[in-house]
């Protein structure tokens, strides 16, 4: 209980504030990405830079899932279509 406690006090209480830190965070990751993507591929294939830009994004994905108690499966496929089809 204690660490759980002492974890939460990094995070900010208002909402929106971590709601605008989650998304700097995340253009600061994307951006990260995207300078080592450019720079991978000078050495390799274009092919061999996507593959692993797709892996280490899937990677964080899962670990991040795994840390939250999330699941990545799909448990509401109607909603997965919804979402997935082209809005009119």
């Amino acid at each position: 209980m204690e660490f759980e406690s002492a974890q939460r006090s990094f995070i900010p209480v208002n909402p929106a504030l971590r709601g605008i830190m989650w998304m700097v965070a995340a253009q600061v990751l994307f951006s990260a990405m995207s300078v080592f993507t450019r720079l991978g591929t000078q050495n390799v294939s274009w092919q061999e830079a996507a593959f692993s830009r797709f892996g280490i994004g899937a990677l964080v994905a899962y670990v991040m899932a795994r840390m939250r108690g999330a699941r990545l499966s799909i448990t509401n496929k109607k909603l997965m279509w919804a979402r997935s089809s082209e809005s009119q």
